[in-house]
């Protein structure tokens, strides 16, 4: 059931990595196999040591042990950044897409996609498709990984994620929409788009992607036949967007890692409206991210709501965490 941060969560860490740069770089980069970089959640080819130094230290490209499946426009962007900024994490800041079969086609490619790591240090992947495509993307982890593997979910308000994926789809260049059929049903308007203008009195088209992504219970339950509820961490990407403070102490407990983050760590960027990291380096994300969104017909929004009420009333059965957009009941 969800876990509520106790009194000891909310105090500062006592570890000198979460105050003091210089102690950050020692336990970051004293025992990695890379030179500091800025921003330092970033590793690259560039940076990476001697290769005695590496035999050394042990280090060498391992597939990941957590995956970071999505959903699509919940923050998982922010969030795999943020906590490849802890000493003990690590991973790809680029989609792999290896399990929807887009980028490398076998696991040696995809083990050489990850960075190099040492045995003190968890390899991350995130791949926001994963959550919902291929309909097997949870057991092909399961065999191909490990059945140990743990997994990271981020859920968020699904109307209001329907709104940025389809400015998502806007934002792409027109020869990408011309190649995914994704892309093909966007509409000059977000109206235009999830409206299901045939039925009789009206609807919301369920088999549009930017909405069936949102029936969050349907893709959930593979991912639990697959894996036992204690290896899979559901996060509430509303709160990450208002405070990452809590999501991440909630991953280092998931990961038993120690704990690094506070919560003068990030700062409110009102411009943007979202969170940037402060420390240890400065760094946000790019421009692409933060959209203003349209507003949406009345009409439109009350459809919407009607629509995901019954999926999302038993979604705190189902992950064991309440989320304050499940029970709204009607347009905001």
């Amino acid at each position: 059931m969800e876990q509520m941060l106790s009194q000891d969560d909310e105090k500062a860490p006592d570890w000198g990595a979460s105050t003091f740069e210089d102690d950050y770089r020692r336990a970051k980069f004293d025992n990695f196999c890379y030179e500091p970089e800025l921003p330092y959640y970033k590793t690259s080819e560039a940076t990476l040591l001697d290769s005695n130094i590496l035999k050394e230290r042990g280090c060498r490209q391992r597939l990941p042990q957590v995956i970071m499946p999505g959903v699509r426009k919940c923050g998982t962007g922010a969030l795999l950044r943020f906590l490849c900024t802890h000493p003990n994490i690590t991973g790809p800041i680029a989609e792999m897409h290896f399990f929807d079969s887009r980028q490398p086609t076998n696991i040696t490619e995809y083990r050489h996609k990850m960075p190099y790591t040492t045995t003190s240090q968890i390899t991350m992947e995130k791949t926001p498709t994963y959550f919902y495509r291929p309909f097997n993307t949870p057991d092909l982890i399961k065999e191909t990984l490990s059945p140990d593997t743990k997994i990271i979910i981020t859920l968020c308000d699904p109307m209001r994620r329907a709104v940025s994926d389809y400015l998502e789809m806007l934002w792409r260049d027109s020869d990408h929409f011309s190649k995914d059929p994704t892309y093909s049903t966007v509409k000059d308007t977000f109206e235009r788009t999830v409206d299901d203008f045939h039925l009789q009195f009206g609807g919301i088209q369920s088999l549009q992607e930017i909405i069936d992504v949102g029936i969050y219970v349907k893709h959930l339950m593979r991912w639990y036949d697959a894996f036992p509820s204690d290896q899979i961490l559901i996060l509430d990407g509303t709160h990450l967007s208002k405070d990452p403070y809590p999501e991440l102490r909630r991953v280092e407990r998931f990961l038993g890692l120690s704990p690094f983050f506070r919560r003068d760590h990030f700062s409110y960027n009102e411009e943007r409206g979202l969170f940037c990291v402060e420390f240890p380096s400065n760094a946000c994300l790019s421009h692409a991210k933060g959209r203003e969104h349209p507003v949406v017909a009345k009409e439109t929004w009350q459809k919407m709501c009607e629509f995901y009420k019954p999926y999302n009333k038993v979604i705190a059965d189902i992950t064991g965490r309440t989320f304050e957009w499940t029970d709204r009941k009607s347009v905001v």
